[in-house]
């Protein structure tokens, strides 16, 4: 009731709550949900459309093998080049690329697909300098990490993947709007 003085409206004007179904939001005992419903029965919760959204793409891609794995590799790439040396053989190699804008991969949140837009494409227009940086580091570390940049860079390679990373970039594309306020 605070909050609503503080900017000048009344409880008694409240007639609906939304939130993304937290249950410390929502509980149907002690969320947050339910004891302005208390105070205020006129303002009944309404789960968020956009992040039932969310739950539908993640329910709809979770079954499916190709999509799963390549949104795993996606974060992947992201988690082995947050190493700053190899953040480093990344950066060099996309100042070669004419073509590479992005600087950074960017990883992503399950529950907001947004992100994931973000994840996808900044993944796809850095492609061919993620991958060429790939191939450098595992032909010249020789630790674990030069393997698994090998296999990664391979995985990146296979026509599951670049496809399903072409249907998740558009996919993604057309549902952002859906997470928009």
């Amino acid at each position: 009731e605070q909050v609503f003085d503080e900017v000048g409206l009344t409880f008694e004007m409240l007639r609906g709550q939304c939130y993304n179904g937290v249950a410390n939001m929502n509980g149907c005992h002690t969320g947050l949900g339910v004891r302005i419903l208390e105070k205020q029965p006129m303002a009944p919760f309404v789960h968020c459309w956009s992040h039932q959204a969310n739950l539908v793409l993640l329910h709809a891609c979770s079954p499916v093998k190709d999509i799963r794995n390549t949104l795993n590799k996606i974060q992947t790439a992201y988690k082995f080049f947050s190493s700053h040396k190899r953040q480093d053989v990344l950066r060099d190699m996309q100042s070669q690329n004419e073509v590479d804008r992005v600087r950074s991969l960017t990883s992503h949140c399950d529950t907001r697909w947004s992100s994931w837009l973000a994840a996808v494409r900044d993944l796809r227009a850095t492609l061919d300098s993620v991958y060429q940086s790939l191939i450098i580091i595992d032909e010249n570390d020789h630790s674990v990490h030069g393997s698994d940049a090998g296999q990664l860079a391979s995985s990146l390679q296979t026509f599951s993947f670049i496809f399903c990373l072409e249907v998740l970039y558009r996919v993604f594309t057309i549902t952002d709007c859906f997470s928009k306020d």
